[in-house]
């Protein structure tokens, strides 16, 4: 029996490989992302202990938190699917 193996990814039509830009229009647009949730990750931190404050504030931290996952969905879609 014969033992296949698997081409390489620029050897296959690019209908058959994931078209990342639909994801980010650059690695440039992906990093600043990624900078991005690193900060947010800091300022969402600042809310420990406060949620309880005022329904002001808890309405605050969920419009980050809920931003941020999303953002930070995509990067992590981005970054684990493959390139080449």
């Amino acid at each position: 029996m014969a033992v296949k193996t698997l081409p390489a990814r620029s050897e296959l039509d690019t209908a058959y490989t994931w078209d990342l830009s639909v994801l980010y229009a650059s690695e440039e647009a992906y990093r600043a992302d990624l900078d991005r949730v690193a900060v947010e990750a800091e300022t969402l931190a600042g809310y420990r202990g406060r949620l309880g404050e005022s329904a002001a504030t808890l309405a605050e931290f969920l419009e980050l938190y809920f931003g941020f996952q999303a953002t930070m969905q995509r990067v992590l879609n981005y970054a684990t699917l493959p390139v080449n």
